[in-house]
């Protein structure tokens, strides 16, 4: 299905383990084959306690919205498709009432990043959108660094000024290295 997809980010620091978990999660696990300038092409795998979906994925290039063409694809095709993957991580994505989702990254490097996302209808709303409050004790708006998309991500690592948001996380951090999560 293809589609516009208009959606803002947020890294969090200080961010409470405290009902974090309680909240509906899925665990990601999302590769990507192609990137450049004009986009990229991921595949991903996204469990839950129900089931286990894997999609190709095609977006755009943009910041604030882009295009995304998004199919299921099979179990098979993904584990044919994953040794192709040039850059990878994991995730864990929470499902907040208020319709933010949480990702919280638990790959060697960003493990203990947090960000939130929020798809809008329109670029208004979007624009117009004040972040809650009661998700962290900082954040900051990364909707137009290209250096924290998900491909950067997982081709690049992590930008050095954004580690310090791994260190104000610690809480999260030590509740994944104790397999908590």
């Amino acid at each position: 299905m293809s589609r516009l997809e208009i959606e803002r980010k947020w890294v969090l620091g200080g961010v409470s383990v405290d009902g974090l978990f309680e909240l509906p999660r899925s665990t990601l696990r999302q590769g990507y084959i192609i990137s450049d300038t004009r986009g990229e092409i991921r595949i991903r795998s996204s469990s839950s306690e129900e089931e286990t979906e894997f999609t190709l994925t095609v977006k755009g290039s943009g910041d604030l919205f882009r295009s995304e063409v998004e199919d299921e694809i099979s179990s098979e095709m993904f584990s044919a498709l994953w040794p192709r993957c040039r850059g990878s991580f994991e995730k864990f994505r929470f499902e907040h009432l208020s319709g933010v989702t949480i990702d919280v990254f638990t790959t060697p490097g960003l493990q203990g990043l947090v960000i939130a996302k929020m798809e809008f209808d329109t670029i208004g709303a979007a624009e117009s959108f004040t972040f809650p409050t009661d998700f962290a004790s900082r954040w900051i708006d990364v909707t137009k660094r290209k250096d924290l998309k998900g491909k950067n991500l997982a081709l690049e690592g992590l930008p050095p000024d954004c580690e310090e948001y791994l260190s104000i996380n610690a809480g999260i951090q030590r509740f994944l290295a104790q397999g908590c999560a």
